[in-house]
C-alpha cells in the first residue's frame, strides 16, 4: 500500500498540497501580523466594533462562500493553485489577526519606544523587537493556517480543476469508488499526510515551551 501510494499522481497531490499550504500559510502571516500590528498600536476609528467584525468573519462557514467564490474564478479564469491558496489564506486572516494582536499586545511599548529614540523606522521595529518577542504568537497562528490549508478539502475540490493540481485530499477521495473502496491505500496515504503536521508540531514544540522572555527588558 505504501508503495502505491508513494508513487506517481498520488506523490504529486502531497506536493501540490505542500505547495498550496505554504502559500497560504506565508500570506496570511505576513499580512496577518502587519494587520494585528496596526490594530495593537495604532488609533483606528470603531477599533472595537471593527475586531468583532473580524472574530465573527473568523466562524463564518467556508461552505456558504464556496458557490459566489466559484462563480467569480471561473468568470476570471483562476480555477488554479495559486488563487485558491490565497483565499484560504484570507479564510483563516481573521482568526490569525486576531490571536496575534492578543500577542502583540503583550510586547511592552516601552521597547518601541526606545527603539524609535534611536530613529528606527516602523519595519525596523516590527522586524527587531515585535516579531521576536511575539513570535511564539506569529508561529501558533502561523500553524493554524497551515493546517487549515493543508487539510482543505472542500475548497481545492471546487476551486481547483486541473487534475495535476489537486493536493493530498482530493487525492484520498479518489480512492473511494463506485465499486470498491482502496481502504488500504487510504490509511497508508492518510498517515502519510499526516507526517508533515506532526513534524511541524515537533519543531514548534520547543518554540511554544520557551513562550515569552519579556521580563528584564525594560528598566524601572
Amino acid at each position: 500500500n505504501f508503495q502505491q501510494v508513494l508513487s506517481g499522481s498520488l506523490l504529486h497531490a502531497l506536493f501540490n498540497s505542500l505547495v498550496l499550504a505554504f502559500l497560504s500559510t506565508l500570506i496570511a502571516t505576513v499580512t496577518g501580523a502587519l494587520a494585528a500590528y496596526s490594530f495593537s498600536r495604532r488609533k483606528i476609528p470603531f477599533k472595537g466594533p471593527l475586531l468583532l467584525f473580524v472574530l465573527f468573519t473568523s466562524g463564518v462557514p467556508l461552505t456558504i462562500l464556496i458557490v459566489p467564490i466559484y462563480q467569480l474564478f471561473a468568470q476570471y479564469g483562476m480555477l488554479t493553485i495559486f488563487p485558491t491558496a490565497v483565499f484560504l489564506a484570507v479564510t483563516s486572516l481573521p482568526f490569525e489577526i486576531y490571536l496575534m494582536k492578543n500577542f502583540i499586545d503583550a510586547v511592552p511599548v516601552d521597547l518601541e519606544e526606545a527603539a524609535r529614540m534611536e530613529r528606527a523606522s516602523t519595519f525596523q521595529v516590527l522586524r527587531r523587537i515585535v516579531v521576536p518577542l511575539a513570535l511564539p504568537g506569529i508561529a501558533a497562528a502561523a500553524i493554524f493556517g497551515f493546517v487549515n490549508a493543508w487539510g482543505s478539502f472542500i475548497v481545492p475540490l471546487i476551486l481547483i480543476t486541473p487534475t495535476n493540481e489537486q493536493p493530498g485530499p482530493v487525492a484520498i477521495y479518489s480512492f473511494i469508488g463506485a465499486a470498491n473502496i482502496l481502504y488500504g491505500d487510504i490509511a497508508a496515504y492518510s498517515l502519510v499526510f499526516c507526517v508533515p503536521v506532526f513534524i511541524l508540531y515537533a519543531l514548534s514544540a520547543r518554540l511554544f515551551r520557551e513562550g515569552f522572555v519579556l521580563g528584564g527588558a525594560v528598566k524601572g
